[in-house]
Parts: C-alpha cells; structure tokens; sequence
C-alpha cells in the first residue's frame, strides 16, 4: 500500500479479518482517530497495531502540554505500527491565528489576513515553511492549512482572521504560496474548506450553513484559491459542513455527503487527485445524515477519502463498526475503496 500522503495508511494485519482486502482494513485505513490524554491511550494504540486506523488528530486541549511531550507522544505512536508499516498520518491544525495547536514554545503566528494585507507570496511561502518546519519537529506529518475560504460579509464574525482576504485573485496567490512552503517542509498541506465557506451564513460547527451563490458566483469568488492550491500540488482538501445548493440541483446538503460536490467538481472539474479528508464530524453541520454511525457512511459513500473523528473511544469504534458492515454489504464501491487504500489509484 502506497500514499502521497506523509505518513498515510497501516499495512494490512497477516490476519484473515485484516487481509488486504477485509472490510476491517478498508474501513481502517478510512478513519483519523482521536484520542484523550497526554500519552497514547491504550485504545488507541491497539487500533494502530490492528490496522483500525490510518491515524490521528492531535488537539491542543486534548493532547498538548509541551514540544518535548508532544515528540513523545508522536514518537510513540509510531512506535506502535507493525514493523515494515509506513508512518501513520498524524494531523495538527497550526493555522497560525486563532487555531494554533502547537504548545506554547510554537511560534505564535498572526492569521493568514496578516498575510493578506501583507501581500506577498514570498512571504506567504516562508511563512508556510516556518509553520510546517514546527509541526515537523514535533512529530506531526500534516497541517490542516491554509485556509482558502475568501472573507466575506456573511463570514466576517465566525471565520475571524483565519482567511487571506476578500480578493480571491489575492486570496488564490496566497493560498498557493502557502501550500508550497508548507509541503517544501515535507508536511502535508489541506486546502480548506471546500467549496468555500466565505458567503456561507452560520457557523458549522452549530449548524449548517448554506451558500447561497450561483455557479458562476462560486466560479468567480469561492473556487479561485481551491483551484490555485490544487496547482501547486496540495495533498489534501478538506470539503466543509455547509450546504450549497447551485452545485447539488437546489437541494441543501452538505458537501461533505455530496457527490457532485467531492466527484463531480472537486476531482473532475477542478481535476485533484490528491486525499480528501472530512472536517470534523462531531460538528453539528455534519450531522445532516443522521447520528455519527449514519454519518460515516454516507460520507464515505459520497466519495470522501478519510473521516476525521473527534469524539470519545467507543463511539469511534462504533463508527469504525458501522463502516466496516457497510463495506462488508458491499454499500461502498471498489474504485473509491482503492482510492481510499492508495491515492496514487486515478479511478475516480
């Protein structure tokens, strides 16, 4: 099994429920767990040595006390995968701003609007660089930035200062030039939140908020950045809570269960072929589908690549349960399963 991801997917398990082919590997190598505690909780650990996971979140509040701690812990979880596996993924959301989840020593970055008013790409790249070099020494393999959202009225208050601004031409400059550093320092760069949560009203993580532009207003305002970081060669999109009806035939569902949304545009317009991983899927904007069990199939039904969890040990299992029968029922399509196991796989 191979990744263009840093660190992306366990080896299968010699095992017969874990063979190459087991609907245990495939809906493993499907999840970014969570866990609690400053040292790789038991569970956790078994998960990574039993292929249930292709790896983790680390959360500031839940896992980070110091850099020297945070090594640590990434040393160990390492340590847990079979000999002979690749690394596993282990995300951290440094966006610099008002998401740092770097420990304290971390530089502490201004958000990406400094960047805008800025202006300029060179610094963008180097800043880019000097944030993934950080999550680099600690351990980490992927960064969720940059932010490609373009700044808007509706989204002034919940989005901060986590966008570049409100020129997507500016935006899209920056965006690329971020991605690049950050995967200069061999780190995993996520352009988010896909198809942009610029002219969404609300905040998913209460809800679900709705776009309410037309396809040429999207065209024109919320996919320039998303199309610039696909060509500077970004790893990974994350698709956002929110719904957008110009794309899903006047329907409000979210992108995160929208095939048109993570097929038909993402990799067939805008052509990516890199990873897509959910947003979080404890926020209430993704919830659309039902309870978590729910959730994750029909994410992953939709086409997403990695389901990012963040809730406590059992429901995860739960949610790795409900995926592997739905897998095993034969609900979820070989291709997306391949593409699931080895990115590299062009059948989208």
């Amino acid at each position: 099994m191979t990744s263009n991801l840093p660190g992306a997917g366990p080896r299968p398990d010699p095992s017969p429920a874990f063979g190459p082919d087991s609907p245990a590997l495939l809906a493993g190598v499907r999840f970014l767990r969570s866990f609690d505690g400053l040292e790789p909780s038991p569970e956790i650990l078994a998960a990574i040595r039993e292929g249930r996971t292709s790896g983790v979140t680390l959360f500031r509040a839940r896992n980070v006390e110091s850099a020297a701690q945070l090594r640590q812990l990434c040393a160990a979880l390492q340590a847990a995968r079979p000999a002979g596996d690749p690394p596993l993924v282990i995300g951290i959301d440094q966006e610099g701003g008002q998401l740092q989840a770097l420990p304290e020593e971390a530089t502490g970055w201004p958000g990406d609007l400094a960047l805008g008013a800025a202006g300029s790409t060179d610094l963008a790249r180097r800043a880019g660089r000097a944030i993934a070099d950080e999550v680099a020494a600690v351990g980490g393999t992927l960064d969720f930035a940059p932010v490609c959202d373009v700044l808007q009225r509706a989204s002034a208050t919940p989005m901060g200062t986590r966008p570049f601004g409100d020129d997507p031409a500016a935006a899209a400059a920056l965006a690329a030039a971020v991605t690049t550093g950050i995967q200069e320092a061999g780190i995993a760069a996520t352009l988010k939140h896909f198809p942009g949560h610029g002219s969404a009203v609300g905040d998913s993580h209460f809800g679900l908020p709705v776009v309410h532009h037309s396809l040429d207003q999207l065209h024109a305002m919320e996919l320039p950045p998303f199309r610039a970081g696909i060509a500077a060669g970004a790893l990974t999109v994350m698709p956002g809570h929110l719904g957008v009806p110009a794309l899903t035939g006047g329907k409000v569902v979210a992108a995160t269960v929208s095939r048109a949304i993570l097929e038909d545009l993402l990799r067939g317009e805008l052509g990516f072929e890199g990873v897509t991983i959910s947003d979080a899927l404890d926020m209430k904007g993704a919830a659309s589908a039902g309870g978590l069990t729910e959730t994750v199939v029909a994410v992953a039904e939709a086409g997403m690549d990695m389901l990012l969890l963040n809730h406590p040990t059992v429901t995860e299992e739960e949610a790795f349960e409900a995926l592997r029968a739905a897998i095993a029922a034969g609900r979820l399509d070989p291709p997306r399963l391949a593409v699931a196991r080895d990115p590299d796989n062009k059948q989208h």
